[in-house]
């Protein structure tokens, strides 16, 4: 509680595999008000739960989770929390997140300009998900989806269109997209 008693000007912290508590993280989120951004990497059962009481996040840019057995109520409800968001990159180790389309993240994080979804077993991301993105997002810059086996050129195609921002995309190892993503890519860039 040191760190959040005197963490005016604290703008970015990162939590990674040490033994915080979720009380002790919420109460570094509810003190540190000028913080922009945060990272989460571990169980989400250490991370606080009183996501939907945080109004407070309205200065938060930069989100990163590295997840392990994450809810997808537990997610919406830190977006939620977050709606100033700009960058959000969402990492799985192959424990499954779930129906990430109910997050719809694009109505979630309008103001996302970078986008980061991949994971070890390729489910992270699919068309759903960043067709909702595609709708909600027309600021997005950089999509990376790496790995995700579920994504498709109908997906890219609507990126493509409804994004005229955009300016780079990583669809390493994304097994579903063709030639027909490039195509749609280079005729709205």
């Amino acid at each position: 509680h040191a760190l959040a008693e005197s963490c005016r000007g604290l703008t970015s912290v990162t939590v990674r595999e040490i033994p915080s508590t979720k009380e002790a993280i919420y109460f570094l989120m509810s003190k540190c008000r000028d913080l922009a951004s945060l990272s989460l990497i571990g169980r989400p059962t250490e991370w606080p739960l009183e996501y939907r009481k945080l109004d407070l996040c309205a200065n938060m840019r930069e989100l990163y989770l590295y997840m392990q057995h994450a809810e997808v109520q537990d997610l919406c409800a830190l977006l939620d929390a977050c709606p100033g968001l700009t960058a959000l990159t969402v990492r799985d180790n192959g424990n499954n997140l779930g129906d990430l389309n109910a997050l719809l993240l694009g109505k979630r994080c309008p103001h996302l300009q970078k986008l980061t979804m991949s994971g070890m077993m390729g489910k992270v991301a699919d068309d759903a998900v960043l067709l909702n993105v595609a709708e909600h997002c027309a600021d997005l810059r950089v999509l990376q989806i790496p790995m995700n086996n579920d994504v498709t050129d109908a997906a890219l195609s609507g990126i493509a269109e409804q994004c005229p921002l955009l300016e780079e995309v990583n669809v390493t190892s994304c097994t579903k997209v063709t030639d027909a993503s490039l195509v749609s890519l280079s005729q709205h860039s």
